[in-house]
């Protein structure tokens, strides 16, 4: 899979800087791009050439472990190619400074710009320019340059009266008239390519007569020509503002072009960019993008049809890497099949810069063009990731769904869409639909080369389904994983490390959801730990919000809260914006336990907004959850009764709903309603032990039972009550392998040093 196309400008710019020729020996680009990356020691060379050469169009082998697994994800490829490129430039910026020109900004790419942007904030600090020329419609394509997101901006204005009669007198001599001259200049209206064609028309001597738009100018000049050049060139704007040799003799039934060609450039009609993208042969444009409209608006519609579709044809065979370009010749020649497949190419490319607004459209384009099954299959698979990724989770679960209808069962992307399927239906609370699919997908063996694909779906069930009450069912699904892995050995099969990753973090939230935070904090570090090895900074960085809510869980508040703040930053960086609000969340819950209420409140109302404004029902309960407990530590019981209940109406997150009824019981006994606490603790713990476990919470929930027996004045319930939460608090500590962090687990986490501290005040230091 090469990336080139997804960053087009960016591509092209690197292959100059790298001295590749299109048409050269894949082992002569790929030598050049080491030879490049070398001069920087400091680099990870194997790893940096390996991805620079994914985006200049000369891939080197998936030998390395990061390589084949961002074959493997777009995403991850995506993610990799701006990792690489940012660390080129840095290490090139600290040997010289670095000006990178982008051309033709008006027919660029946005993942070239996202990068670039990213490039520009991440080195803000070293010599590193970046100048990017383009028409005036560069603003309509990309509405974030005219907002100066990207710098400085320079509109170049209309040639001044005295300028274009300067150019007028050195062009036709001092002898012509002033009022000619006159004339001329205020056609032109300070438009430097209508006065030079009237110019030229003037000296061809067809002055008294001149066409009053400069489009019409450009006919004029076009019907003069000799038929076989007008020809040439109506074939050549086929192309668009680009053409080569072979392309346009293809057009016109393999007749010889090149006398025309010279012609046309002695004319200046068209101008030559020496050695192309294509085959290396040389590359011809017209001068303007007005004698190309002009061209083409010669032909008739039955010879752009038939145009449009040889053209395509002719640049798939050459190795056109621009799926976009294919799709839309192939798409105005008439040729639906074709097109289909080249917008599903391009929306890939687009999902794998990252462009997910993009991915959207192009498939949709894909889709009107009725293609098969298959082909519609995997196109609704892109706009599934993407509109997960956007938090676009109901469209994520149609179109998931969608694309598992049209897709081969057992076949390896019928499993990451039912993997997209999975990721929605949670975040919108549908465990009984994610619980079915997981059937679905258990009972479906794995077609040849789809093995990884099986096991990473399960174990993104088994992390969803983990924190849902249903215990049996994620045993299951790990079951399974670690019996493929255990065939995949017998046989010498590959096992990617990300379903090693993968099966690390489902072990993980089945232990915290079976109370045992230690055992969690482990396999989210081995977890990490993969992820990283294989560059997977995505996923890495949501292991590492995880793992910064556990070590608040085992009370490691300082450690918490910096984990927790490098995600958020990482996130944000990578467009991860509901991972930054799920660590934004986390971290008001650790603030508040350090007794920062005032931040704590802020972080949290922030986080609240940005789960609103995702979409995720999970997110807000957790967060309105958190406001709650930050309410009670401030002794604001009823501002924590009013959160609580907000919390519990977000049905759709039911599992993450008891914790808050817990919250709402304890700030019932603080505004002295007892018996209404009892009831409210009573169906939180009855939740908790139907459910089998929760992500959070469990010493709450127990502790808060038997507070609200004291507060009804049953002394004797509240001491069993707390001796059993005691007695399951200390099995849960003897998870916790490391000292230190048992003592915070049990001395630092507020509700576990309440339990511990209540259970020696009403039944003693022992256990029953």
């Amino acid at each position: 899979m090469s990336s080139g196309s997804a960053f087009g400008l960016l591509s092209r710019a690197l292959r100059g800087v790298m001295g590749i020729v299109d048409g050269e020996p894949l082992e002569e680009r790929r030598r050049k791009v080491r030879a490049r990356v070398e001069r920087h020691p400091e680099l990870d060379v194997g790893r940096v050439s390996a991805f620079l050469g994914e985006l200049v169009g000369a891939p080197f082998p998936d030998d390395d472990i990061q390589v084949g697994a961002a074959r493997r994800n777009r995403l991850l490829m995506g993610d990799q190619l701006r990792l690489s490129w940012e660390e080129f430039i840095r290490a090139e910026c600290a040997k010289q400074p670095v000006v990178l020109i982008l051309e033709d900004l008006q027919w660029g790419d946005l993942p070239t710009l996202t990068m670039v942007e990213a490039a520009l904030r991440s080195l803000k600090d070293l010599p590193f320019l970046v100048l990017g020329l383009g028409r005036p419609e560069v603003h309509e394509i990309f509405p974030a340059l005219a907002k100066g997101r990207f710098g400085n901006q320079l509109m170049l204005p209309p040639l001044t009266r005295r300028a274009s009669e300067r150019l007028v007198r050195a062009a036709l001599g001092d002898e012509v008239g002033a009022e000619l001259v006159a004339t001329l200049v205020d056609r032109a209206d300070g438009n430097p390519f209508y006065l030079e064609e009237q110019v030229r028309a003037v000296a061809a001597g067809h002055g008294a007569d001149l066409p009053e738009t400069v489009l019409a100018m450009v006919q004029a000049r076009i019907e003069a020509l000799d038929a076989d050049a007008r020809r040439v060139l109506r074939a050549a704007s086929v192309f668009g503002q680009a053409f080569w040799p072979s392309g346009v003799s293809a057009l016109l039934g393999g007749a010889g072009v090149t006398r025309w060609l010279s012609e046309l450039e002695k004319r200046e009609v068209i101008h030559r960019r020496g050695p192309g993208r294509l085959r290396g042969e040389v590359e011809y444009r017209f001068r303007h993008a007005l004698v190309r409209e002009a061209a083409y608006g010669m032909l008739t519609e039955a010879d752009r049809r038939l145009g449009h579709a040889l053209a395509g044809d002719w640049l798939e065979g050459a190795g056109e890497p621009d799926a976009m370009a294919l799709a839309e010749h192939f798409e105005r020649g008439a040729v639906p099949a074709r097109a289909a497949a080249a917008y599903l190419r391009a929306a890939q490319h687009a999902l794998e810069g990252n462009d997910l607004g993009a991915a959207i459209a192009r498939a949709e384009r894909g889709l009107a063009c009725a293609p098969e099954p298959a082909v519609v299959g995997a196109l609704r698979l892109v706009q599934a990731e993407a509109h997960v990724w956007r938090g676009d989770l109901a469209l994520a679960e149609e179109r998931g769904t969608a694309a598992v209808e049209h897709l081969t069962p057992g076949s390896a992307p019928w499993f990451t869409a039912v993997a997209q399927v999975v990721a929605a239906a949670s975040k919108l609370g549908g465990f009984d639909r994610v619980e079915r699919w997981m059937g679905a997908a258990i009972g479906a063996p794995a077609l040849s080369g789809a093995e990884s694909a099986r096991s990473t779906c399960l174990c993104a069930g088994a992390s969803t389904l983990a924190f849902a009450g249903r215990p049996a069912v994620v045993d299951a699904l790990i079951a399974e994983v670690e019996r493929a892995l255990s065939d995949g050995a017998a046989t010498g099969a590959g096992t990617g490390a990300e379903v090693v990753a993968g099966l690390h973090q489902a072990r993980a939230f089945r232990a915290m959801s079976g109370g045992d935070p230690g055992a969690c904090a482990t396999g989210l570090e081995a977890a990490l730990a993969a992820f990283e090895q294989v560059g997977d900074r995505r996923n890495a960085c949501i292991t590492r919000a995880n793992l910064g809510y556990c070590y608040g869980e085992l009370g490691d508040f300082g450690g918490a809260e910096a984990a927790l703040r490098s995600v958020m930053e990482a996130a944000e960086r990578m467009g991860l914006h509901e991972v930054a609000a799920a660590a934004q969340a986390s971290l008001g819950q650790v603030l508040a336990y350090v007794g920062r209420l005032a931040e704590a409140r802020a972080v949290e109302e922030a986080a609240l907004a940005s789960s609103q404004r995702l979409g995720d029902p999970r997110a807000e309960v957790v967060s309105r959850s958190y406001l709650a407990k930050i309410a009670l530590l401030a002794g604001d019981f009823t501002g924590a009764e009013r959160e609580a209940r907000h919390a519990e109406a977000l049905e759709s997150a039911s599992p993450f709903r008891v914790a808050a009824t817990a919250i709402r019981a304890r700030a019932l006994i603080g505004l002295g309603r007892a018996a209404e606490a009892l009831a409210a603790a009573g169906e939180a713990l009855a939740a908790l032990e139907s459910l089998g476990g929760l992500e959070e919470g469990e010493s709450m929930i127990r502790l808060v039972h038997a507070e609200a027996f004291s507060a009804v004045g049953d002394a004797a319930r509240a001491a069993v009550a707390i001796s059993s939460a005691r007695d399951r608090l200390l099995g849960r500590a003897e998870s916790v392998r490391d000292p230190e962090w048992r003592r915070r687990f049990l001395s630092h986490v507020p509700d576990n040093a309440r339990t511990l501290e209540l259970a020696a005040q009403w039944v003693g230091t022992g256990r029953n």
